[in-house]
């Protein structure tokens, strides 16, 4: 699996067929990792896709780099939530974790070998919004405390995918877990 990391700084929405930009080394290994894909199904045929994904979430995520599980963890351990400095007007798209695999489930039946595709839902947010909902979801006062990135790290603006390949491969596809229910989901079951 790829990640809509892999664009980098590119226009948005992204769209399969742009040219990957992927500027980090983390954006670098996912892109990587998607020619790589695409590469064993051109040499050997071997049945495989490449899936540019929205920021998958759900409950129980351990991985507390992430926005959604680091803050439903500091705010259980009385902490404020914790965002990059500058970070709260970045726009990201997210994807419940059910809806995800669903629609992997789904795109494996029809079997798109050797393609991208972009996978998401089209609703972004930004990351005080996401932070919000958490708060109200967990019923204390919306309060952030905003550090300092380290220098290395480098985040992206905006990121949106571009849908249209998708929704013509899943013709009807519906996520129907909204960001909101979905967090209230995660912070129901982490």
């Amino acid at each position: 699996m790829e990640s809509d990391k892999s664009y980098g700084d590119g226009p948005v929405p992204y769209k399969e067929e742009q040219a990957l930009q992927p500027g980090g080394v983390y954006e670098a290994s996912k892109a990587s990792a998607g020619h790589v894909a695409h590469s064993y199904f051109a040499n050997y045929q071997l049945p495989g896709f490449t899936v540019r994904a929205a920021n998958v979430y759900g409950p129980n995520d351990p991985n507390q780099s992430r926005i959604i599980p680091n803050t439903i963890r500091r705010i259980r351990n009385g902490q404020p939530p914790q965002v990059t400095f500058g970070a709260n007007a970045f726009m990201r798209e997210f994807i419940h974790i059910e809806d995800f695999i669903h629609i992997i489930t789904k795109l494996m039946k029809i079997g798109p070998w050797g393609e991208a595709i972009n996978v998401g839902t089209g609703e972004i947010a930004t990351i005080s919004s996401v932070v919000k909902k958490i708060c109200r979801e967990m019923a204390v006062a919306y309060e952030e405390e905003e550090w300092d990135e380290p220098g290395d790290l480098k985040e992206i603006p905006v990121q949106q995918l571009d849908l249209t390949k998708l929704c013509r491969m899943l013709a009807g596809l519906q996520t129907p877990i909204s960001l909101t229910e979905g967090l209230r989901r995660t912070v129901e079951c982490t």
